[in-house]
């Protein structure tokens, strides 16, 4: 909640500044981009070091860069570049986190309730987007940038405390960073590549990620530009861009919590299929809106 505070925050300041939908485009660049150079080697990283103090490595650096941010706010205005740099250090140890959340999720749920916990974790990110652009917007004009980014570190805070509180187990032969021998050491490569081997050893698998990654491309242009677009046709008006996305929020809440219920299709590609169509066409009907 404290996070997506910031972010829309953070996206009002840069849109006031900038008047441009080229520094937000580039904000999500710089905040995406790291995540997909760590993806060839997190999963080493995450076998290797407990997963507890990963997770909680991810919500100290995060709140390491908000403080970069707050102090550059409090002596001078900092510069786009700094939120572009700020960004790219919060999405790799994010994904990080991620991850290693991800990786644990199977030793702490059954088999059988992966896709209720998958909705259920996936609730969380959508049940935030409900409040978090609403209280964004209006502690914006009350507190400031600098008033939400101190609320930010105080949520971190919140987090790693109720995280230091909970086991997260460890499997069997992950090995912890001092105990990395010389022969594993030479075994990085193969590491390295299982992943690819593995995909290219199931065509099922990479199918779905080929249309994934399609998907999310052409997918992921409209969303780089979506809250420019909202200002700009609403005359730079900042409780229309929370509406939008707590109305986003809330269809995601409710289908995660549908799912959660039922359990998804027993074919889940069925799912992915199905949900991937009605999210596209759902963009396009916001696309098409307010044409003159």
């Amino acid at each position: 909640m404290g996070s997506r505070i910031a972010t829309f925050a953070l996206t009002i300041w840069v849109w006031e500044a900038t008047g441009q939908a080229t520094p937000l485009s580039l904000l999500i660049f710089f905040t995406a981009t790291p995540p997909i150079i760590a993806s060839l080697f997190s999963g080493i990283i995450i076998d290797r070091f407990p997963r507890k103090q990963l997770m909680l490595l991810g919500d100290i650096v995060a709140a390491a860069s908000t403080v970069v941010i707050l102090l550059l706010l409090l002596i001078d205005t900092p510069a786009i570049w700094h939120l572009y740099l700020a960004g790219a250090v919060s999405g790799l140890f994010g994904y990080l986190q991620w991850m290693t959340l991800s990786a644990s999720m199977a030793t702490i749920v059954p088999p059988q309730h992966y896709t209720r916990a998958s909705a259920l974790e996936s609730a969380k990110g959508y049940g935030s987007n409900i409040l978090a652009p609403a209280l964004g917007g209006a502690l914006y004009y009350v507190i400031g940038l600098t008033g939400i980014l101190v609320l930010d570190l105080i949520t971190f805070l919140l987090a790693m405390s109720t995280l230091s509180l909970v086991t997260v187990p460890q499997p069997q032969g992950s090995q912890s960073a001092n105990k990395i021998d010389t022969p594993n050491q030479q075994r990085i490569w193969p590491q390295l590549t299982f992943g690819f081997r593995y995909i290219l050893k199931y065509p099922s698998l990479l199918a779905i990620l080929v249309f994934l990654l399609s998907a999310n491309l052409v997918g992921n242009i409209g969303g780089a530009i979506f809250p420019a677009m909202i200002l700009a046709r609403s005359g730079d008006n900042t409780a229309v861009l929370a509406t939008v996305e707590a109305a986003s929020g809330i269809g995601g809440l409710s289908g995660a919590i549908f799912l959660s219920v039922w359990g998804g299709f027993r074919r889940r590609i069925h799912g992915l299929l199905l949900g991937s169509i009605l999210s596209r066409l759902g963009g396009i009907v916001i696309g098409l809106g307010h044409l003159p």
